[in-house]
């Protein structure tokens, strides 16, 4: 059903293999629906000697920072007929938060570190046979072991599609995968997506008022004072689908808000046949609210001062 000929090399590097998990899980179990979102393993400007350290944070970057692999675990726990390659996908999310901690955080004796180096020694045994990385060779062993592991875990999602199409619990399921897609835009790679989208409504906004501050803004301050705007859209939205949304603390930002109720409103407001992809595009249900949302507030921001 779906083409496994793809080499950890190839997922680690290049973004086709992730393209071919989302048309798997769109053509087999609904169209809408996606695993991956913004999966870029970026470009080799540093030469042969970092690919170790790409390889090792792209394995990160694939199941847990560019969707929703890590969740499916969480998802099908209960059912043995994903048991295995559950099983497979949660020990490789937990090689790629060893090598991501190691490699991208701060090694010295604070935040945990002693844990961290050992956990990485550990890893290091399995993979050369040693504690730490000595020469090429030991550097293309530990590489090797990486792609290793991202053919295993791109084996595993791609059982689970296959899984999933032949299941009695197949609707069930996808609701599960839709929550979690929709949460995805809540945290971590998830919401820079959401502000960038802002910040690129904020930019054509401000121009057309000649509003060139908010223009040069970052795009973490342009969508948080956009955000702020948008809370008349948050409260009506709130008023009509009541216990959906847990009001914000007074602690959090406008902005976290926002994405909160969107992530809600993307869910609930999802419609068989209707909605065409929860990935973010303009003809997906992302874009759309958004557009959606401040377009209904725009009126009232510029009577208070925007």
């Amino acid at each position: 059903m779906c083409a496994l000929d793809v080499t950890g090399t190839e997922i680690l590097f290049r973004k086709e293999p992730a393209e071919r998990l989302n048309q798997a899980i769109q053509t087999y179990v609904a169209p809408h629906l996606y695993l991956l979102v913004d999966y870029d393993p970026g470009t080799d400007l540093v030469g042969e000697a970092d690919t170790f350290t790409r390889a090792g944070l792209n394995l990160y970057r694939f199941i847990v920072d560019a969707g929703i692999l890590c969740q499916i675990p969480k998802i099908l726990k209960n059912d043995r007929t994903f048991a295995r390659p559950v099983a497979r996908l949660r020990n490789i999310k937990e090689e790629a938060e060893t090598l991501r901690t190691y490699l991208a955080h701060n090694s010295s004796m604070q935040n945990d570190a002693k844990h961290t180096i050992e956990s990485m020694r550990a890893w290091l045994r399995t993979a050369i046979q040693k504690e730490s990385i000595e020469d090429e060779e030991d550097r293309r062993k530990a590489c090797a072991r990486v792609a290793k592991q991202a053919e295993v875990a791109y084996r595993a999602a791609m059982d689970i599609v296959v899984l999933l199409a032949a299941q009695e619990k197949r609707e069930e399921y996808q609701q599960k995968l839709e929550q979690e897609m929709c949460l995805y835009y809540t945290h971590t790679t998830g919401k820079s997506i959401v502000e960038g989208k802002m910040k690129q409504i904020g930019i054509s906004t401000a121009k057309a008022q000649k509003r060139v501050k908010l223009a040069k803004k970052s795009p973490y301050e342009c969508a948080g004072e956009m955000a702020y705007y948008l809370q008349d859209w948050v409260r009506d939205w709130e008023k009509k689908h009541p216990g959906k949304v847990k009001r914000p603390a007074k602690s959090k930002s406008f902005l976290l808000g926002f994405q909160e109720t969107l992530a809600e409103a993307m869910y609930s407001e999802n419609k068989p046949n209707q909605v065409k992809t929860f990935l973010p595009r303009d003809s997906g249900i992302l874009y759309r609210l958004i557009d959606e949302a401040w377009n209904k507030v725009i009126r009232k921001a510029k009577a208070k001062g925007w």
